[in-house]
């Protein structure tokens, strides 16, 4: 597959997928032996937790959630997508009972591409000014 056509399954994915909570998009757009990588995850991720986050997180946590694409870049079997995340905090997330708050914070994916299909990426996100934007973190200087 050119980086243009896997440039435009990643799009998909984030347009038709995340945005439209479309779970069976999952198996379209994800290899059968894909392995995700999250340093705030011990284990490596499976296509069962993308499910499971895109209806669970998606769909109890932040149902209103959208993804933007700030960014896309494709380099050889590589895809980068640079995001900004936008949501409202309406279910319990880490312990922390729903704000009601309106958060927004960005991240990146690294996804290696084969055959048209993502076998393996990584995520990059902006966990503590998310938690910052939700009052489970003191801001810097110790506001919140």
């Amino acid at each position: 597959m050119s980086m243009a056509a896997n440039k435009d399954t990643i799009r998909r994915f984030v347009e038709e997928g995340l945005n439209k909570r479309n779970a069976a998009l999952i198996d379209e757009v994800y290899s059968a032996d894909y392995v995700g990588h999250d340093p705030e995850r011990p284990a490596p991720r499976s296509i069962e937790d993308l499910k499971m986050g895109m209806v669970g997180l998606l769909g109890n946590v932040f149902p209103d959630a959208q993804y933007s694409i700030d960014g896309l870049f494709a380099e050889d079997d590589m895809v980068i997508w640079h995001w900004t995340f936008r949501a409202t905090h309406q279910g319990e997330l880490m312990g922390i009972p729903p704000t009601g708050k309106t958060i927004s914070f960005s991240g990146v994916n690294l996804f290696r591409m084969s055959n048209g299909k993502v076998v393996e990426d990584w995520v990059y996100r902006d966990t503590v000014g998310m938690l910052r934007q939700l009052g489970a973190m003191p801001a810097p200087g110790g506001g919140r």
